[in-house]
């Protein structure tokens, strides 16, 4: 069959029964694995295999104690890049490896998408063989680790975010003090709360006209080589890197 005919390709099963499967969880989420089979017609151990899949890229979650699957944050991605200009991502790119090369460590930049930091382009430095290793597409709550909660401290519906993240917020009033900590100083680390072993410490890219941040740089490395004291010492170039961006945002 020539490209652009009409008609199913043949040897594609596999792929129309993962878009069956991702369907079926935009329609009804969360959903159990037995519930699963039966909207999608397909047997156990198939259905199984290809969320096990679903789920190693993070188009798919499992919901603890039993409680189902759900779209996954490779989805969120998906749909939050379109958005991003050009200009942004061509003056992001080298803004970021210059600031990995500063660092020693891998630089990401995050992009809020409803209540989660979305990584959404990333240089990892060369001058380590154990790094961070990026994956695009990683979605975290902002009420967890630095890049959230660099971006959730400048933002003015902070309470309605800790509202909604329920249990995930084990401490409100711990959470709350740091955010006004995150705001004082200008930056928001992390240790291990997203990843686990490594360290973070995050900055947000403030629009130079004022207004509430939309993206986050973050500089992550191993514990054992990068804490507390590196993040004071480039804090500066940190924020320079923010700033950089900003104006290409507005």
């Amino acid at each position: 069959m020539n490209p652009g005919e009409a008609g199913p390709i043949r040897g594609a099963e596999t792929a129309r029964r993962t878009v069956r499967l991702l369907q079926a969880l935009s329609a009804r989420q969360p959903i159990l694995l037995e519930e699963l089979c039966e909207v999608v017609g397909l047997n156990r151990s198939t259905t199984y295999r290809l969320v096990r899949v679903l789920q190693e890229e993070n188009f798919v979650e499992r919901l603890p104690r039993g409680g189902g699957y759900r779209l996954g944050s490779a989805v969120t991605a998906l749909a939050s890049r379109a958005p991003l200009p050009v200009d942004l991502l061509a003056e992001a790119r080298p803004a970021l490896a210059e600031l990995a090369e500063v660092t020693g460590e891998t630089v990401c930049l995050h992009r809020r998408v409803d209540d989660r930091a979305v990584l959404c382009l990333g240089v990892e430095s060369e001058r380590h063989v154990l790094r961070h290793v990026i994956r695009i597409g990683d979605a975290h709550p902002l009420v967890r680790g630095a890049a959230g909660t660099s971006i959730l401290a400048h933002l003015g519906d902070a309470p309605e975010i800790l509202d909604r993240a329920g249990p995930a917020v084990a401490q409100r009033g711990e959470l709350e003090e740091l955010l006004r900590r995150v705001v004082e100083r200008g930056y928001a680390t992390s240790r291990g709360e997203n990843h686990p072993g490594l360290y973070g410490v995050a900055a947000p890219v403030l629009p130079p006209g004022g207004g509430e941040p939309e993206l986050a740089v973050s500089v992550s490395g191993p514990e054992q080589r990068w804490g507390d004291e590196d993040a004071r010492r480039h804090a500066d170039a940190l924020r320079a890197c923010c700033a950089r961006i900003s104006y290409v945002v507005t």
